[in-house]
């Protein structure tokens, strides 16, 4: 087990927007394994204490080159988001009071503290989602929470809402955007997603897209022209999560608890337009999704965080086409615990915490070879080329 080599650092940080200032912190720099043969230079993370608490948050680079892993920020909300675009890192933090957008332009040292754009209005739990819209300006950002889409210029910092009062299915529930080309896909999760009876499939999930002009102005696409308002693409299982893309094809994974009445599980690609049933499940395949479900090594495989029918909380690697299970790891409790994989390496990144802090679960092949210690839990990653 590798333990964190903890340095006192003063580091003199410049507090852009804040006339200038100064802050003393505990870096942390951690001796992890050398990850071969990926096509990434490394991981950025964030990691929460398992309080939440919004000063115990930490932003990391974990360079894979070196196996150094190097914490860059501290003071992030309880719940950051992270997202490699453009050659930057985007920090989305959604803690109540403190959820705001930072724009990293250098992931791998971080020398200076990003200005944070603020982002009023949002219910608790909110932003979850970001793309690219104009590269080096502008990037849009999903807060299903609050039933919003928001368009961000983070270069003069203005915020303004997409119109979504024209769209079907309301409210909207946008919990995951994916860019291809001059289309960013738009997964709906359901309106009833945030109630007592959100894993119903209530015939509002959906893909929308939504087209980027050669302003950057973002709009919706109306799949069904035939009627007034903006239709997407209906998608049958339950709470629909994008796994990730298989080329030009995203796969979605609805999984939920087959006692739950109106439970509907299935795996559908969507391709520009198209929707197709990969599998739907039997009755006897009785996962709950807990968080994720991200690309696993092949097209035909997904990683998914999951309670099992006997209330243990796993990884575990699905077969879309033969819908076989394999067991990757078992979790000490129930938690939102963050896992990234790299195609390349074929190396899965697994977060989870003991007391309140935290370990690294590194697999290779699915084969776990390192834990890591580290202060704070793996909550979002990004890979970063």
């Amino acid at each position: 087990m590798h333990k964190s080599l903890k340095i006192l650092v003063l580091m003199s940080l410049i507090m852009s927007g804040c006339g200038g200032g100064t802050s003393t912190d505990e870096a942390e720099i951690i001796n992890g394994p050398v990850i071969s043969g990926s096509l990434f230079s490394g991981l950025a993370f964030g990691a929460i204490n398992r309080d939440r608490n919004i000063r115990t948050s930490r932003i990391y680079y974990y360079d894979f080159a070196t196996g150094r892993i190097n914490q860059t920020l501290s003071g992030e909300s309880g719940s950051p988001g992270v997202f490699f675009k453009d050659e930057r890192l985007f920090i989305l933090n959604r803690d109540t009071g403190n959820q705001n957008l930072k724009i990293v332009d250098d992931v791998k040292t971080t020398p200076v503290v990003p200005t944070a754009i603020d982002l009023e209005g949002l219910t608790a739990g909110d932003p979850w989602s970001l793309e690219s819209v104009t590269a080096g300006k502008t990037v849009l950002i999903s807060a299903p929470e609050s039933s919003k889409i928001m368009l961000v210029d983070y270069q003069s910092g203005d915020v303004s809402e997409v119109d979504t009062s024209i769209i079907k299915n309301q409210p909207v529930r946008i919990v995951a955007l994916h860019r291809s080309g001059a289309v960013i896909n738009a997964v709906h999760s359901g309106v009833k997603r945030i109630a007592a009876d959100s894993y119903t499939a209530d015939n509002t999930q959906a893909v929308y897209r939504i087209k980027i002009d050669t302003a950057g102005t973002p709009s919706f696409t109306d799949e069904n022209t035939g009627t007034t308002e903006i239709d997407g693409k209906a998608l049958t299982a339950t709470n629909p999560v994008f796994a990730g893309a298989n080329g030009e094809a995203l796969n979605l994974v609805g999984l939920c608890n087959n006692v739950i009445s109106g439970c509907k599980q299935s795996i559908e690609t969507y391709n520009n337009g198209t929707v197709t049933t990969v599998n739907s499940f039997a009755a006897a395949f009785n996962y709950q999704l807990v968080n994720q479900v991200i690309q696993g090594p092949s097209s035909s495989e997904v990683f998914a965080h999951v309670q099992t029918a006997a209330s243990e909380y796993k990884i575990i690697l699905i077969n879309t086409q033969s819908l076989a299970v394999k067991d990757i790891h078992t979790f000490s409790d129930y938690n939102l615990y963050g896992f990234n994989y790299d195609q390349g390496s074929k190396t899965l990144f697994i977060g989870e915490s003991g007391d309140l802090s935290g370990t690294l679960f590194v697999y290779k092949d699915q084969v776990l070879t390192e834990k890591i210690e580290i202060s704070g839990v793996l909550s979002s990653s990004s890979f970063v080329p």
